[in-house]
Protein backbone atom coordinates (compact mmCIF):
# COMPACT_ATOMS: atom_id res chain seq x y z
CA UNK A 1 0.00 0.00 0.00
CA UNK A 2 0.94 3.33 -0.40
CA UNK A 3 1.75 5.68 2.36
CA UNK A 4 0.80 9.19 3.22
CA UNK A 5 4.68 10.17 2.19
CA UNK A 6 4.51 8.18 -0.87
CA UNK A 7 6.68 5.10 -0.50
CA UNK A 8 5.73 1.63 -0.26
CA UNK A 9 4.85 0.09 2.99
CA UNK A 10 2.75 -2.34 4.66
CA UNK A 11 1.09 -0.86 7.49
CA UNK A 12 1.21 3.08 5.97
CA UNK A 13 -0.54 3.72 9.57
CA UNK A 14 1.66 2.67 11.98
CA UNK A 15 3.83 4.56 14.26
CA UNK A 16 7.06 4.04 12.69
CA UNK A 17 6.14 5.69 9.76
CA UNK A 18 5.61 9.51 10.90
CA UNK A 19 7.01 12.04 8.76
CA UNK A 20 10.25 13.80 10.31
CA UNK A 21 11.51 16.69 10.18
CA UNK A 22 14.52 16.54 7.25
CA UNK A 23 15.65 20.44 7.96
CA UNK A 24 15.85 21.82 11.50
CA UNK A 25 13.48 24.96 12.07
CA UNK A 26 14.97 28.53 10.71
CA UNK A 27 16.01 30.85 13.37
CA UNK A 28 13.77 33.28 11.74
CA UNK A 29 10.85 30.99 12.32
CA UNK A 30 11.30 30.31 16.06
CA UNK A 31 11.79 33.94 16.44
CA UNK A 32 8.59 34.82 15.13
CA UNK A 33 7.06 32.03 17.05
CA UNK A 34 8.90 33.42 20.43
CA UNK A 35 7.32 37.18 19.64
CA UNK A 36 4.11 36.19 18.90
CA UNK A 37 3.17 33.94 21.95
CA UNK A 38 4.85 37.29 24.22
CA UNK A 39 2.28 39.10 22.26
CA UNK A 40 -0.51 36.68 22.92
CA UNK A 41 0.66 36.25 26.75
CA UNK A 42 0.96 39.98 27.11
CA UNK A 43 -2.78 40.67 25.54
CA UNK A 44 -4.16 38.05 27.65
CA UNK A 45 -2.99 39.20 30.68
CA UNK A 46 -3.81 42.94 29.90
CA UNK A 47 -7.19 42.11 28.63
CA UNK A 48 -6.39 43.60 25.18
CA UNK A 49 -8.51 40.71 23.51
CA UNK A 50 -11.88 41.61 25.18
CA UNK A 51 -11.53 44.82 23.56
CA UNK A 52 -10.68 43.69 20.31
CA UNK A 53 -14.03 41.52 20.70
CA UNK A 54 -15.97 45.22 21.58
CA UNK A 55 -13.87 46.81 18.28
CA UNK A 56 -15.11 43.81 15.90
CA UNK A 57 -18.95 44.04 17.62
CA UNK A 58 -18.37 48.20 17.03
CA UNK A 59 -17.39 47.46 13.60
CA UNK A 60 -20.95 44.88 12.73
CA UNK A 61 -22.96 47.48 14.80
CA UNK A 62 -21.49 50.22 12.57
CA UNK A 63 -22.32 48.46 9.06
CA UNK A 64 -25.62 47.63 10.42
CA UNK A 65 -25.97 51.35 11.22
CA UNK A 66 -24.35 52.07 7.73
CA UNK A 67 -26.90 50.02 6.12
CA UNK A 68 -30.02 51.41 8.26
CA UNK A 69 -28.90 54.78 6.59
CA UNK A 70 -28.57 53.23 3.16
CA UNK A 71 -32.03 51.87 3.24
CA UNK A 72 -33.38 55.18 4.58
CA UNK A 73 -31.13 57.17 2.22
CA UNK A 74 -33.40 54.79 -0.56
CA UNK A 75 -36.52 54.94 0.46
CA UNK A 76 -35.83 58.68 0.88
CA UNK A 77 -34.85 59.02 -3.19
CA UNK A 78 -37.66 56.70 -4.01
CA UNK A 79 -40.42 58.85 -2.68
CA UNK A 80 -38.60 62.14 -3.72
CA UNK A 81 -38.93 60.33 -7.35
CA UNK A 82 -42.53 60.20 -6.68
CA UNK A 83 -42.95 63.26 -5.68
CA UNK A 84 -41.48 64.63 -8.52
CA UNK A 85 -43.37 62.60 -10.63
CA UNK A 86 -46.49 63.09 -8.94
CA UNK A 87 -45.87 66.97 -9.26
CA UNK A 88 -44.82 66.48 -13.24
CA UNK A 89 -48.41 65.05 -13.90
CA UNK A 90 -50.27 67.90 -12.25
CA UNK A 91 -48.35 70.44 -14.11
CA UNK A 92 -48.95 68.27 -17.37
CA UNK A 93 -52.78 68.35 -16.48
CA UNK A 94 -52.66 72.08 -15.25
CA UNK A 95 -51.38 72.81 -18.94
CA UNK A 96 -53.95 70.45 -20.64
CA UNK A 97 -56.51 71.94 -18.71
CA UNK A 98 -55.32 75.86 -19.52
CA UNK A 99 -55.16 74.95 -23.20
CA UNK A 100 -58.54 73.59 -22.91
CA UNK A 101 -60.06 76.16 -21.98
CA UNK A 102 -57.58 79.02 -23.75
CA UNK A 103 -59.21 76.84 -27.13
CA UNK A 104 -62.84 76.87 -25.76
CA UNK A 105 -62.26 80.77 -25.28
CA UNK A 106 -61.28 80.94 -28.69
CA UNK A 107 -64.05 79.16 -30.15
CA UNK A 108 -66.71 81.28 -28.49
CA UNK A 109 -64.60 84.19 -30.27
CA UNK A 110 -64.83 82.88 -33.42
CA UNK A 111 -68.57 82.42 -33.09
CA UNK A 112 -68.69 85.73 -31.68
CA UNK A 113 -66.86 87.27 -34.52
CA UNK A 114 -68.70 84.54 -36.91
CA UNK A 115 -72.17 86.18 -36.11
CA UNK A 116 -70.95 89.61 -36.48
CA UNK A 117 -70.02 89.11 -40.08
CA UNK A 118 -73.58 87.65 -40.93
CA UNK A 119 -75.02 90.04 -39.60
CA UNK A 120 -73.19 92.86 -41.03
CA UNK A 121 -73.99 90.61 -44.68
CA UNK A 122 -77.54 90.40 -43.54
CA UNK A 123 -78.15 94.10 -43.24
Amino acid sequence: MLSVIGSIQLDPFSPEHVPKRTAPASPESEEVDEVLNQLLTESVATGDLEEDSDEENDAFQRLGKMADEAKRAELKAREDAEMAAAAAKAAKKEKKKRDRKRSAEESIIREKKGKKAKRKKVE
